[in-house]
């Protein structure tokens, strides 16, 4: 197996010779914020919801109460940091929904904003969930 490194300025030039119009590239930070819930999870009826300002987060998790902090790049890069739940035992529907947020919370590495739809993405920016802004 032949490996070789490729160095930050190369990797910087594939990374611009890469980017496309996707919606996510443009998103500003204020774009994001506000309150958002979880439009549906496979398996679950809880009901999700976020609320994201100034790099913080709170919210439902389906089940239990959770904060934390985010940090939103210019080229849609999303991370999600410090995220903190309350303690409740969840069973069933609740305990289904919060499993599948904070798996999504974990797995986050791209948003990507379509007028009111707020998607979160894995690396390879497959979707993990659709939240819809709150009204």
């Amino acid at each position: 197996m032949v490996t070789g490194r490729v160095g930050l300025p190369a990797v910087l030039v594939l990374l611009a010779a890469c980017a496309g119009s996707d919606a996510s590239e443009d998103t500003p930070v204020a774009a994001v914020a506000g309150a958002w819930e979880a439009m549906a999870l496979p398996g679950a009826k809880g009901h999700p919801r976020f609320e994201l300002a100034d790099g913080k987060l709170t919210g439902h998790s389906g089940c239990n109460g959770m904060s934390g902090s985010y940090v939103l790049g210019a080229d849609g890069s999303f991370r999600f940091g410090d995220v903190v739940t309350t303690k409740m035992y969840c069973e069933g529907e609740p305990g289904a929904s919060e499993r599948i947020v904070l798996d999504a919370i974990a797995k986050t590495a791209h948003v990507e904003l379509d007028a009111d739809t707020l998607m979160l993405q894995d690396a390879r920016r497959a979707p993990l969930i659709a939240l819809s802004r709150a009204r």
